[in-house]
């Protein structure tokens, strides 16, 4: 069994975990590599190039970048730059979150501001690939370094060739040519005896496309003839994670006429399958699908497998984190809930405007607060508050959901819809009304566990039971 992966995202990382967490065996590789790859993930282009990530090995600190003399590196919480006196020289990007600032990549920078070349820095903090831009500032090639510093892969990012130099048993180097990135793939997943007997994938874009080369050219046993033929999917499935437009994809529609051994789509958000449902329900011909009827039933429901932590909380407390002093109506709830105490931290300094808010007696303050309090602030208050307009910091409201925090949210403010019960997602004139419920959910145990339980439906929470009930064993 493997597991196509099309790029690194939370997404991706959880469906991984479920599948684990449900007992399942497989390999994960994924099409592209950000350098950060989660553990146990394998990147062809790393593999190929022969890198290992050292165990003591950790990502390179921005600051640890080194830089002509005169040049000076400017950075705050989230973002940061080269500069050569009042000319910037560089962007830096960092990884995900960026309040670590770990290097991802520099995107160095001609005098009119363009691109020149950008370099890619891994989770070991080694440069490991380099692009280089034409004069327009565009990405033309993508080079990817064996472990030697020597060029391993070549990427044409115009016409998408990869050419992969590798050196065979006796030491001397060979070249090969591949028409594209799914080719290159299916060259290490040949190379590395992988087992393709079902196939796990979760886009419509390269996965898709080596899913269907690997059964038409017939590598692998046909999924639909094994002893999980009578499993509801038991054969190789399509984990959506992506939203749809007015209709469906036309790669979706070409798996659910001319299925290839695809035995069924699981949609992972519970309003982008019923979206999906609708379309096929009511507008079957419009979006050329064959057979609605099998159409709709090759379409289930499947969420995800969480891990919980921070299931003790101190009552009545109340945590909003944000980077910005646009806190919707916070002055208000924080006079209509006195008997709570409201924890506001920013990994940035505050402005004059919150600092003001600490004169209030159940307002506490964490300006320049560091990673570890904002997540011990999520491990200890009882309610998250979305209610900062700007940017989400930590992954707040994905954070409050896997630390059984009840979430309350402001349509003009949410952030993460998917983990707040719909009934808690108020307009921001009701900010009344939202004290209210917080007040109730808090002096009610059975009304707090019915907004938990509200919010698990959101979440489309699963257990390991119900994905063997669908995929089999």
């Amino acid at each position: 069994m493997v597991f196509l992966m099309d790029h690194p995202s939370r997404e991706a990382a959880l469906l991984y975990g479920s599948l684990k967490k449900a007992g399942y065996s497989f390999r994960t590789v994924a099409f592209e590599d950000d350098g950060f790859l989660p553990e146990g993930v394998e990147s062809p282009y790393r593999e190929l190039c022969g890198r290992k990530r050292e165990e003591t090995a950790v990502p390179r600190y921005f600051s640890r970048l080194q830089v002509p003399d005169g040049w000076e590196i400017r950075s705050t919480g989230t973002e940061g730059n080269i500069w050569d006196y009042d000319t910037k020289r560089a962007q830096l990007v960092y990884a995900h979150p960026a309040s670590r600032r770990f290097l991802q990549t520099v995107n160095w920078l001609d005098s009119a501001g363009k691109n020149i070349w950008q370099d890619h820095y891994d989770d070991s903090g080694e440069l490991y690939a380099r692009t280089t831009c034409d004069a327009e500032g565009r990405p033309v090639l993508k080079t990817s370094y064996a472990a030697s510093g020597e060029e391993c892969i070549v990427e044409n990012l115009q016409n998408h060739t990869m050419l992969l130099r590798e050196k065979k048993e006796d030491g001397t180097l060979t070249s090969r040519l591949f028409p594209g990135k799914v080719e290159l793939v299916l060259y290490y997943l040949e190379k590395t005896k992988a087992d393709c007997d079902r196939i796990f994938f979760n886009s419509l874009s390269y996965p898709l496309f080596a899913q269907r080369r690997l059964r038409m050219e017939k590598r692998t046993p046909h999924p639909e003839k094994n002893d999980l033929a009578e499993v509801p999917f038991g054969g190789d499935v399509l984990f959506w994670q992506e939203e749809i437009g007015e209709r469906l994809p036309g790669n979706m529609v070409t798996v659910l006429n001319d299925p290839q051994g695809v035995n069924g789509i699981a949609v992972q958000s519970l309003g982008v399958y019923e979206k999906i449902q609708a379309q096929i329900r009511e507008h079957a011909a419009e979006n050329g699908i064959v057979n609605a009827e099998r159409a709709a039933k090759i379409i289930a429901p499947v969420g995800q497998i969480y891990s919980f932590s921070g299931t003790v909380k101190k009552e009545k407390t109340i945590c909003i984190l944000t980077n910005s002093d646009a806190v919707e109506h916070l002055a208000e709830l924080a006079d209509a809930l006195p008997e709570f105490v409201f924890h506001v931290g920013a990994l940035t300094e505050m402005s004059a405007k919150l600092m003001a808010m600490q004169k209030k007696p159940n307002v506490r303050l964490y300006p320049g607060m560091s990673e570890k309090l904002g997540e011990k602030l999520l491990e200890e208050n009882e309610f998250y508050l979305d209610i900062n307009h700007g940017n989400e910091i930590l992954d707040a409201a994905w954070n409050a959901y896997l630390r059984r925090m009840v979430i309350f949210a402001f349509r003009e403010t949410a952030h993460e819809r998917a983990y707040a019960a719909e009934e808690n997602i108020l307009p921001s004139a009701c900010w009344a009304q939202m004290a209210e419920q917080i007040r109730r959910a808090a002096e009610h145990s059975q009304e707090k566990d019915r907004l938990l339980y509200r919010q698990d439906v959101r979440a489309m929470r699963r257990n390991a039971e119900d994905y063997r009930r669908l995929l089999g064993g």
